[in-house]
């Protein structure tokens, strides 16, 4: 007698799934994704380490985009003033001391108006890169 190999049965209507089932399937498959997604920004939220790292890496860039920005408006002032005074001493051939003194005060004026702008900006900086090196430790 010979062997047959057994074939599986096509499924018959009563054992194929419903489209109830499937829909319900479906749901679950896709409650599963959400939850996996939910899972992962739970444990980056839970990560203090990194999101501490990644917020001084932030406060860093804009501090130096503040201070870049600060310097540069000083130096545009600072060289301003030198034209200014280069200019006064082609027409005269010689700077007065008067001259000399309101421009020298005008400059220090200015320069002592944005100081603590320039202060506070490198004492956070200094801060940042404090935390970002104990960080790093």
């Amino acid at each position: 007698m010979a062997e047959q190999a057994e074939q599986p049965a096509a499924p018959s209507a009563a054992e194929a799934p419903s489209e109830a089932e499937r829909a319900i399937a479906a749901d679950i498959e896709r409650t599963r994704a959400e939850l996996g997604q939910t899972v992962e920004e739970l444990a980056a939220k839970a990560h203090v380490g990194a999101r501490a790292r990644h917020a001084a890496a932030d406060l860093q860039a804009r501090l130096r985009h503040t201070t870049a920005q600060a310097a540069g408006q000083l130096k545009g002032r600072a060289a301003a003033r030198g034209e200014q005074a280069r200019a006064q001493l082609g027409q005269t051939g010689t700077v007065l001391p008067d001259q000399v003194r309101s421009t020298v005060r005008t400059t220090a004026a200015q320069a002592r108006r944005h100081w603590p702008q320039l202060a506070a900006a490198a004492a956070v900086l200094l801060v940042a890169a404090v935390a970002v090196r104990k960080l790093r430790r």
